[in-house]
């Protein structure tokens, strides 16, 4: 009866490790989510405000002003 007590308690508290170790796990994958999606934000953030992106439009367009072209 005792060693039966004794296996049921060491039971429970491997179960409460366990769930608290997962639990630990997910909150641990959700900061690091957390910081990578909030360091590409402010990349993005930085990047435009910098002017480091092109406008996609601006991508078939040569760089040389219409002046410049010889009329035809």
């Amino acid at each position: 009866m005792r060693g039966s007590l004794f296996s049921r308690r060491i039971l429970q508290r491997f179960r409460q490790n366990t769930i608290s170790s997962v639990g630990s796990v997910k909150i641990k994958l959700l900061l690091c989510c957390c910081i990578v999606f909030t360091l590409v934000l402010i990349a993005g953030r930085a990047a435009s405000f910098m002017g480091w992106r092109h406008n996609p439009a601006s991508i078939g367009r040569s760089s040389v002003p219409r002046s410049v072209h010889p009329k035809n």
